[in-house]
């Protein structure tokens, strides 16, 4: 969808995620947040000023990067963990629903969305593949999982950015454009979840309808997310 758009883009495999090399056993958000800056200053140079695309817990690492001096021109967060963190909206599901709240557990703690291709079907795409291409990010699930983030000094470290009173980030950058995208359907990340972004970044959120959380990837909705995207990326060119 990048060439489509006119937009180079560059994805990044963060250490410990899908396999890339990893020395420690979990990774912590601001080393995520530091290895981002550095593989921008490396493949762009120091004075590059790039959008940010980041989903679900990238966006903390986008928002973390940038927080700490990376100088970017916009960020855009689909289907982002709120600043607050994920504990708020895993107690939202538990008063929800047991099962939903059981099917989340395991998938992500228990690490079933590697072993289990149903479940991380259920959790990511509420179970629009078919069971081949379930399968096959099942093992990609399972790559991702050796390795994982640092939650426990995650959640010590919050609220990791001060907000004014109406929940806006008290230091974003003057002039940084931003794009908030949430998925009605989306199983991990709720409204609540998107409307706490959306205050954060002082944005409008866009909200797709009955779409899950991994718009990117997911049946019927992956290239009207990416147009969505890349013509947000060129909108200010």
């Amino acid at each position: 969808f990048a060439s489509e758009h006119g937009v180079k883009a560059h994805a990044l495999s963060l250490r410990g995620t899908s396999a890339s090399p990893c020395e420690e056993k979990a990774v912590k958000l601001s080393t995520h947040a530091r290895d981002l800056t550095e593989a921008i200053e490396a493949e762009l140079g120091a004075n590059a000023r790039p959008a940010l695309v980041a989903h679900s817990f990238g966006g903390p690492v986008a928002l973390d990067a940038v927080a700490t001096g990376l100088d970017v021109e916009a960020v855009a967060l689909l289907c982002s963990v709120p600043p607050s963190g994920n504990k708020p909206g895993t107690a939202r599901v538990l008063r929800r629903s047991l099962g939903d709240a059981w099917l989340i557990t395991r998938a992500f703690a228990l690490k079933t969305a590697g072993s289990r291709p149903a479940d991380g079907n259920a959790v990511f795409f509420n179970g629009l593949l078919d069971d081949a291409t379930a399968e096959a990010y099942a093992a990609r699930f399972f790559a991702d999982s050796r390795k994982g983030l640092d939650l426990s000094d995650y959640q010590r470290s919050l609220p990791r950015w001060p907000v004014d009173a109406a929940g806006a980030w008290a230091a974003k950058p003057a002039g940084l454009r931003s794009l908030v995208v949430g998925c009605a359907a989306d199983f991990v990340v709720d409204a609540e979840a998107v409307a706490e972004t959306a205050a954060f970044m002082d944005a409008e959120p866009v909200v797709i309808p009955d779409c899950p959380h991994d718009l990117m990837l997911a049946p019927g909705f992956a290239e009207g997310a990416c147009d969505l995207v890349g013509s947000w990326v060129t909108s200010a060119a």
